[in-house]
C-alpha cells in the first residue's frame, strides 16, 4: 500500500483483475492510514477479497476500532501479545528473532501464539543470516 488510499485501492483492484478471484491477496499499509482513512478503505478491500491487512493503522487500539468495520484479518509487527489477547486483535503477528531477542525467545513467543490462537509468520525483509534462520525454523517447525 501507499500513503495515497486511492492509489493503493487501485493497485489492489488491478492485482485482483490480473490474478483472478482465486489468488490470495495480503496487503501491508505500514501504519500509513488514519483510522478514518482505513475505515473508508475497509469495505472496498473486503469486496476485493483481501485476506490479510498488515498494520492498517498505527496502534492495536485503532486496529480494534477498525475491526468493527471489516472482517479482514489483521496482522502487525507490534508483538505485544498480552495487549492483543485483551483487545482481540490482531489475528497474526509478524516477527523475527531480533524483535524477540533471539531464537529461543521467538520460539516461546510462537508457542504462546499457538496457545492463544493468534497466527504468526516471519518478517520477510531480511537477507542472509535472517533468511537462513527463518528457513531453518520453518523447516524444523512446519
Amino acid at each position: 500500500s501507499t500513503q495515497d488510499p486511492k492509489l493503493s485501492l487501485r493497485m489492489v483492484e488491478l492485482i485482483r483483475k490480473k490474478l483472478g478471484d482465486d489468488a490470495m491477496i495480503r496487503i501491508d499499509s505500514n501504519q500509513a492510514y488514519s483510522l478514518a482513512t482505513a475505515r473508508q478503505l475497509a469495505r472496498p478491500l473486503e469486496e476485493l477479497g483481501v485476506r490479510n491487512w498488515e498494520d492498517p493503522v498505527a496502534t492495536i487500539e485503532e486496529m480494534r476500532e477498525l475491526r468493527r468495520h471489516t472482517s479482514i484479518p489483521f496482522s502487525t509487527h507490534n508483538i505485544d501479545i498480552a495487549r492483543a489477547m485483551e483487545l482481540k486483535v490482531p489475528d497474526a503477528f509478524v516477527g523475527n528473532p531480533t524483535a524477540h531477542g533471539g531464537i529461543a525467545r521467538m520460539l516461546r513467543f510462537v508457542g504462546a501464539c499457538e496457545h492463544t490462537g493468534i497466527d504468526y509468520w516471519c518478517y520477510s525483509g531480511d537477507t542472509g543470516i535472517g533468511s537462513a534462520c527463518y528457513l531453518h525454523l520453518c523447516s524444523a517447525l512446519g
